[in-house]
Order: C-alpha cells, then structure tokens, then sequence
C-alpha cells in the first residue's frame, strides 16, 4: 500500500514539474512565431502554422514526459531520479517527433512535385504549340493537374491575379518549391520573356533533360534500395531479438525493463541504433 501511495506521489509531483516546464516553454515559442519570421520552410508552413506546429510539439512532449512515469513504476522501477531524468529524456524526443513528422511529410509532398513536374511540363508545352498564351496554357494545365503539383500552380496563378507578373509569381514557386527543375523552369520562363525567346524550343530541350535526370534518379534509387532496406532490418534486429528471447526465456530478459540499469541499457540501445540508422541512411541517399 505504501508503495502505491508513494508511486502516487511521483507521480503527481513529476507531472507538475512537466506541466510547469511545457507551460512555459510553450508560451515563449509562442510569443516568439507570433507576427515573426521563423525558421520553417516554406514546404513545412504550407502543411501547418508556426502556431499549430509549437502547439503539436508541447502536446507530444506532455505525452511523451508522462510515459516513463506511468510505464517503469508499472514495471517495478520506482527511484525517483531516474523517472525524472527518464521523464526530460522522453519529453525531449516528444518535443522533436512532430517536426519530424511534417518534415517528412513536406519531402513527401516535393517528391510528388517532382515526380510529376515532367508530365506537368510536357502538358505546358503541348498547350503551348497548340497557340495559347503561356498563361492560358498555365491556367488549363494547372485545372487537369492534380495533388500538390496543383496546388502551387493555383498559387501562380492566384498571385498573376492579384497583379504580381509573371515572373515574380514564378520566383515565388521556386522559392516554396526547392527542386532543381523547378528552379530551371523558372529560369527559363523569365528570361524568355525578357529576350523574347522560343519557349517552345528551350521546353523542349528542358523536357528532354528532365527526362534523363529523372531516367538517372530512378535508377540510383533502385541501386540503393537494398542498402536502405539493410538500414531498417538492422535496426529492426534488436527488437525482434529482444521479443523473441523474452518469448523463449522470460527470466533473463526481465531485468532489463525491471531494474534502472536495465532501462539505462535501453536507452543506450535506441540511442546507438538510432545514430547507425541515420548514419546508414545518409550512406546510401544519393542526391541527383
């Protein structure tokens, strides 16, 4: 009962302490994106607001502070430094994990608009030959476009409405969109209207090198396709090691999620195969 009582009472006092810290940091990041540049890319502000980004990440280090106070006691780890030390560690990580989250998500979404910027393209210049304008062959590509490829385009098109030209409308897509074809379309476009140049002939050309590059990407990406899957078995090793001996022989096992050196050891696994992975990661990715 004492027991109880006592893991009661860390856990209250753990849970202020995380409360106090949160709140606070929470307020500051607040007051430090509102009405102020940040450091977000533009890719990452179309998927969500400074705001709601700081937010995200205090609710996940609230979450993540509280687990090692519920899970160890559970587990039979009840000294009180190593709940907390525990307790800042996984606050920390929860605090990062949905910049992450958008991160990837705003890769996801420059690799959809890259994948489908040659067709967006061919589409263009076959507007293009048929004797629209380059707006006019914009506006009807961009309307049977779909996904985000769209979506930036729209915003071309909205910015020419509100009387930006168009070659500042296009600067402004380069800037949300860091790719290099992108850059390059936008090149050409602007310089082909200050010289008065063949769009047709340049996108011509220009498609043709898209081609190759991506002809190229694609096939670095299939080369290194086993070194990433080796990357995510290796670091998958530990884990289904670890299930599989605490299937087999509990009692050997158990120490390690029963005693605080035993959750030392697990953190120092995760921390090592985390760094092999990105480490991994980093060896096989390729940039074209």
């Amino acid at each position: 009962m004492m027991i109880w009582i006592a893991y009661i009472l860390v856990f209250l006092a753990l849970s202020l302490i995380g409360y106090l810290v949160i709140n606070t940091l929470s307020n500051v990041l607040l007051e430090r994106v509102q009405g102020k540049p940040t450091g977000l890319s533009s890719g990452i502000s179309r998927l969500v607001t400074p705001e709601q980004l700081v937010k995200y990440r205090m609710l996940s280090a609230c979450i993540m502070f509280v687990l090692p106070v519920v899970i160890m006691p559970a587990c039979g780890v009840y000294q009180v430094w190593g709940l907390l030390v525990a307790a800042l560690v996984s606050g920390s990580v929860g605090f990062f994990l949905p910049y992450l989250y958008f991160l990837f998500k705003c890769r996801r979404r420059l690799q959809e608009i890259d994948d489908g910027l040659v067709t967006f393209t061919l589409a263009l210049l076959n507007g293009l030959k048929s004797g629209m304008s380059f707006s006019q062959s914009l506006e009807a590509t961009t309307r049977r476009s779909r996904g985000a490829i769209r979506e930036e385009f729209r915003q071309v098109l909205g910015d020419q409405r509100l009387g930006l030209d168009l070659g500042e409308a296009m600067e402004r897509l380069s800037e949300r969109v860091p790719l290099e074809d992108v850059r390059l379309l936008v090149t050409i476009v602007k310089l082909t209207s200050k010289t008065g140049g063949s769009l047709v002939e340049v996108l011509t050309e220009m498609i043709q090198m898209m081609r190759q590059r991506k002809e190229f990407s694609d096939k670095i990406r299939s080369m290194t396709a086993l070194g990433r899957f080796e990357a995510m078995a290796v670091s998958l090793a530990p884990l289904v090691g670890f299930l599989i001996l605490y299937a087999i022989n509990p009692q050997l096992m158990r120490p390690l999620v029963t005693t605080m050196l035993g959750w030392i050891c697990l953190g120092a696994i995760v921390l090592l195969i985390s760094i092999g992975y990105y480490f991994i990661n980093k060896i096989v990715t390729i940039e074209v």
